[in-house]
């Protein structure tokens, strides 16, 4: 392009210094050059698609507006009451008794928000393997810790109905974690674990 460059500008110069001898020489009425330099188009760069989470606001969702006892209350549009507070093992649904306070339903309904931008991302549907779990549930039937992000409805376990593998949809999600603000476990084999907890060492935890 540099070539270019010169080459147009010494003709454009060369041009002037014809003009002023023919002026001299009367040939010609006095005119004004234009010096014209023309740049090389840019050529077009090769884009790639990057994966975004999706800018849409979240509608506040009261709580209170919400039937916590009735499994087919929408919490928001594709997640349940049901879903989020079945203990399966135990055939019902989690109570006030089960430590289901106020701030963990509102826990509930903010991680139901961000698991509907997830479900976008990833375009199928999520097939929900347990949100909350109580403390008694967590240590009788999982064997895990009793106060853990579960017990604090702050966590989804999921898979997409065989749509996805499991290490598709953490190859898609690992690098949106950031945007999502949310933190994402390693090597779960059948279930993806998402949850809202604030970033302790990483956003890509081993449990």
């Amino acid at each position: 392009m540099e070539d270019s460059i010169w080459a147009s500008l010494a003709k454009s110069l060369l041009s002037l210094f014809i003009n002023e001898e023919n002026k001299k020489k009367g040939k010609i009425a006095a005119t004004e050059a234009t010096v014209a330099i023309h740049f090389d188009a840019p050529k077009d760069e090769p884009k790639t698609q990057i994966q975004s989470v999706p800018k849409t606001d979240l509608i506040p969702i009261l709580p209170s507006s919400i039937d916590w006892a009735s499994a087919t209350a929408k919490i928001t549009d594709h997640f349940s009451v049901g879903e989020a507070l079945a203990l399966h093992s135990w055939n019902r649904l989690a109570t006030e008794q089960d430590g289901v306070t106020d701030d963990v339903k509102s826990n509930i309904v903010f991680l139901c928000q961000k698991m509907e931008k997830v479900r976008s991302i990833l375009g199928c549907s999520i097939n929900v393997h347990c949100i909350y779990r109580s403390p008694d549930y967590n240590t009788q039937v999982v064997k895990a810790i009793a106060h853990d992000v579960h017990s604090m409805g702050m966590a989804c376990d999921f898979d997409c109905n065989g749509d996805k593998t499991i290490d598709e949809l953490h190859a898609t999600l690992e690098p949106l974690l950031e945007q999502l603000n949310m933190r994402m476990e390693r090597n779960t084999p059948t279930w993806v674990h998402l949850d809202i907890h604030p970033v302790g060492n990483a956003r890509y935890f081993n449990a």
